[in-house]
């Protein structure tokens, strides 16, 4: 029985201010969500509108597998989804699903945090099977898996700080991770962003097979099964998809280290 993370959108609004109905801030606010999505198609894309208190900064990102039309598409989704869930807040940001992929990103602030590192809060969720085979061997797998990936998404030049890899077992299992950071950050800042949810997760869900760590600034995934795209390489036919699951499960907190 295969067991996936079943990952469901989610927002957080802050509470570090509201805004009333029909204010001039609350139009710009719909006024430069509801242009994200066209703009997004990239996969990134930052802007502002308004002056003075009535300034919005907001910013949008998919994955790097997305094609454009799924990038647009989820944003646009995540977008519509974020106004009614945080009606009045001044801040606010939602992971967005579109199914069957990784989620998309969308935010908005009365202040600027472009280019701003910002690691809380985090959101955990891991798969509640236990790892299965010789730990020995998957521990070291595991963090050099994850060290690389680190180094690979801060230095990454395609414009998404976005980095995939597998690493494969002996018993024939493969390890897959994603991470991705914000374009906005600095390199050491990415870097910064990412190595620390690798050990909010180690801290957290060492042990399990699967899980997810993300935040404002960046996302870190891992999984016993390819839930990314994966390029198939000239020589080599592309992978063949997983049967949909049986079953799925999700475990979901916040999660602060002491």
């Amino acid at each position: 029985m295969l067991i996936t993370i079943d990952l469901s959108t989610s927002q957080r609004c802050y509470d570090t201010g509201n805004f009333t109905a029909n204010s001039t801030y609350g139009r710009n606010r719909d006024l430069i969500l509801s242009s994200l999505a066209s703009n997004a198609t990239g996969g990134f894309y930052n802007a502002t509108i308004g002056q003075d208190s009535d300034e919005v900064y907001a910013l949008a990102l998919c994955s790097g597998d997305y094609s454009a039309e799924e990038c647009s598409n989820c944003v646009s989704f995540t977008s519509q989804e974020i106004m009614p869930k945080c009606p009045n807040q001044k801040e606010a940001y939602m992971w967005g699903e579109l199914k069957g992929k990784s989620p998309c990103f969308v935010r908005y602030s009365n202040r600027p945090f472009f280019g701003v590192l910002e690691v809380y809060p985090v959101e955990v969720f891991y798969n509640v099977n236990n790892i299965t085979s010789d730990l020995t061997e998957f521990n070291q797998k595991w963090k050099n898996l994850m060290d690389g990936l680190v180094r690979k998404a801060s230095m990454d030049t395609s414009g998404l700080k976005f980095a995939t890899e597998d690493a494969n077992l002996k018993n024939l299992e493969t390890i897959y991770a994603l991470m991705q950071c914000t374009p906005d950050l600095s390199q050491s800042d990415c870097d910064d962003c990412l190595g620390q949810y690798v050990v909010f997760y180690q801290n957290c869900c060492h042990g399990k097979q699967g899980g997810v760590v993300r935040g404002p600034s960046c996302i870190f995934r891992w999984e016993l099964y390819p839930f990314y795209t994966i390029t198939a390489t000239p020589d080599a036919p592309p992978p063949s998809p997983l049967p949909p699951p049986t079953t799925s499960t999700t475990t979901e907190g916040m999660f602060t280290p002491s």
